[in-house]
């Protein structure tokens, strides 16, 4: 049976101990390096309608490869997404489907999922109280149950990460009909298991920029490490289980790139850079950053080969970009060490 691939990113809206000193800030270096190919693999997969793209729903991809594609399916209310795991030159699908009594009569709707590097799939709905509940699955695809989040009113959440642990770590930023204090304001804060807040991140003590920039440039991911990563417009937040901020890495980008996907393996950072086209694709560049020194490491332009879809990024393997050719899934891994 044809699966369909409908990736839709759309560029919208833009998070131990305390904290150490934050490494000076470093532009990124320049001239860009062109992305090198290090391996070429068309996979056998029943893949054969090309993707549409967009930035706001990027695909996911635990410790081992596995990749998890949102589907589009027409629908404002419902989400699919597709996991591909990748053995011996073929694709394996589970697809892992939004619960149904949550999307009936149009109760609720789907934000956004999150994937850990265990391979852990969650997302998370909202529902037409302005209610956000978050919805576990099995490796099967199917749901195992869920958790409402006690976040406050008038909260636009749109990206989040779950620990191993259970630890949830949430961001948005507060609608026009919040009081004039809180609209247009970032929120960050970390609930516990059962959805209970534990702490809300603050400007002041914590050093987050409460303002929101207008564009999604956010982004929250739970590491191979076992800690919590914020992407904000100019830094990432490295933050403990318990909410502890342990360090502040900045970094500098290009002018007029936004900052909308990140990942991290190996105590490597990788930051997908954008740039609106008017006139073909996004342009898109790719800046890796040692997380335990802070140091901007290189900045990578896209090549005609590689094109300038992204999927995952591995210490190990660095970038795996992907194509549709021939009614194939084309995968192209770009290392970077």
């Amino acid at each position: 049976m044809l699966l369909r691939l409908m990736i839709v990113f759309l560029l919208g809206s833009a998070y131990g101990q305390q904290a150490s000193v934050s490494p000076k800030l470093l532009a990124p270096p320049d001239p860009a390096l062109q992305l090198p190919i290090k391996e070429l693999r068309v996979i056998s997969s029943a893949v054969t309608e090309v993707p549409t793209f967009s930035f706001f729903y990027p695909a996911r991809c635990d410790k081992d490869g596995a990749i998890f594609f949102h589907l589009n399916k027409g629908s404002w209310n419902n989400m699919e997404v597709l996991k591909l795991k990748i053995v011996s030159g073929s694709a394996e699908p589970t697809t892992y489907l939004a619960p149904a009594d949550f999307t009936a009569n149009k109760s609720g709707f789907f934000i956004n999922f999150s994937v850990s590097p265990s391979g852990d799939l969650w997302m998370v709905g909202e529902s037409l109280k302005r209610e956000y509940f978050l919805f576990k699955f099995d490796s099967d695809g199917k749901p195992t149950g869920q958790i409402k989040l006690a976040v406050p009113e008038h909260l636009d959440l749109r990206d989040f990460a779950v620990s191993d642990q259970g630890n949830i770590l949430v961001s948005g930023s507060f609608d026009r009909d919040a009081n004039s204090s809180l609209s247009g304001k970032r929120y960050i804060a970390l609930f516990d298991s059962s959805g209970r807040l534990q702490k809300e991140f603050d400007s002041k003590a914590d050093g987050v920029d409460p303002n929101n920039t207008g564009m999604h440039e956010a982004g929250i991911i739970y590491g191979d490490d076992g800690r919590l990563y914020v992407l904000l417009p100019q830094n990432i937040l490295v933050v403990s289980q318990g909410g502890a901020i342990e360090k502040r890495i900045p970094f500098d980008k290009p002018k007029d790139f936004l900052a909308t996907h990140f990942a991290v393996s190996g105590g490597y950072l990788a930051i997908w850079l954008t740039k609106r086209n008017e006139h073909g694709p996004l342009f898109t560049q790719f800046l890796t950053i040692d997380v335990g020194t802070g140091e901007s490491l290189a900045r990578y332009n896209t090549t005609p080969e590689t094109g300038n879809a992204a999927l995952c990024f591995s210490r190990k393997d660095g970038f795996t970009m992907w194509q549709i050719e021939n009614q194939r899934l084309k995968l192209l891994m770009a290392n970077v060490n």
